[in-house]
């Protein structure tokens, strides 16, 4: 085996650790009963977990990621704190046609750092479960995704919980209820933005096989209220132009997102994941000022893609 192939396995086994290892959006799950119904006393759990990958040469990429849970269970009540936060930049060469010949020459290339993951996010939940099948929830949350343009994300939610269907292959559980979101953005010239939306959410788990898990889930906000600042491309070319795109009438604001996994038991210490997640928001930030400059021209400001999506496949190892 040559020094190359070493070479390529390491870096495929620090791919496959980082993967395993990072931080996902904290846990996008729905209050059950049955996780409080043996509890006779007060229980605490709490995990973390955390990633790092770098890459020199002529790739060059660093990647922090960390993640962790805790979660307390006393009768009738269940308290959990969720969190994550990720950071990753790249080394770009670009090129500088310092003297005008279209043309690349000697002390013409330079190496710019680019962030390409910011982001960070805490949250907060709290049920009451009323019966088996029902239960009243509030959470809280704060982060911000400078890379999408959001310095602060902010919010609070209520709603009632109720398990729909519950048998031994199969589980679905919806909620309702309502959602303040507070976003303020990287942009220096886009005011702050207060949101207030209905909520509909709806889980599924499902157990295909012994050894194989099916969870899917959907979140689907949408405001009830005028948003008279929010961005409004109304002719669809990405761009903010003037005043006359501003202002987003109530229920045009639609913030969805998705999320589906298949798990599978290879032996009783390895398993294989493969999850998807989709990030839908048709009234997404404008972006922050690109590096190096002193801002957009006047009548031009470019918003962030309304869809965002994560592929992962995972191979999980229990070490203990």
């Amino acid at each position: 085996m040559n020094a190359k192939t070493i070479s390529s396995l390491c870096v495929l086994s620090l791919c496959i650790l980082e993967t395993v290892a990072l931080a996902d959006d904290p846990k996008f799950e729905y209050g059950k009963a049955e996780e409080v119904k043996d509890v006779k006393a007060v229980q605490w759990n709490a995990s973390a977990q955390a990633g790092f990958i770098l890459t020199s040469g002529n790739s060059r990429t660093s990647t922090l990621s960390f993640g962790a849970t805790a979660s307390r269970k006393a009768g009738d009540n269940k308290f959990s704190l969720d969190g994550m936060a990720s950071y990753g930049q790249s080394d770009i060469k670009i090129a500088v046609d310092q003297n005008g010949d279209n043309k690349v020459g000697e002390n013409e290339i330079v190496t710019q750092s680019t962030v390409t993951t910011n982001a960070w996010l805490v949250k907060a939940r709290y049920d009451r479960f009323l019966t088996e099948k029902n239960s009243l929830f509030v959470t809280a949350r704060l982060g911000g995704d400078a890379v999408a343009g959001k310095t602060v994300i902010a919010g609070a939610q209520i709603g009632y919980s109720r398990l729909l269907l519950k048998t031994a292959m199969h589980e679905l559980a919806g909620e309702i209820g309502y959602d303040f979101s507070y976003e303020s953005y990287e942009a220096d010239n886009v005011e702050s933005l207060s949101i207030h939306s209905a909520r509909l959410f709806i889980g599924y788990t499902g157990t295909l096989t012994a050894d194989t898990q099916l969870t899917a889930a959907a979140e689907l906000l949408t405001n009830i209220s005028d948003e008279a600042n929010a961005p409004n491309d109304t002719n669809g070319d990405g761009n903010v132009g003037d005043e006359t795109e501003l202002g987003v009438d109530p229920l045009h604001d639609q913030r969805l997102t998705a999320k589906v996994a298949l798990t599978t038991k290879i032996t009783s210490d390895i398993s294989f994941r493969f999850g998807f997640t989709a990030k839908l928001d048709t009234a997404p930030a404008p972006l922050p000022n690109i590096k190096g400059s002193d801002g957009y021209e006047m009548g031009f400001q470019p918003i962030a893609e309304e869809l965002d999506t994560i592929t992962e496949a995972q191979l999980i190892i229990n070490l203990i």
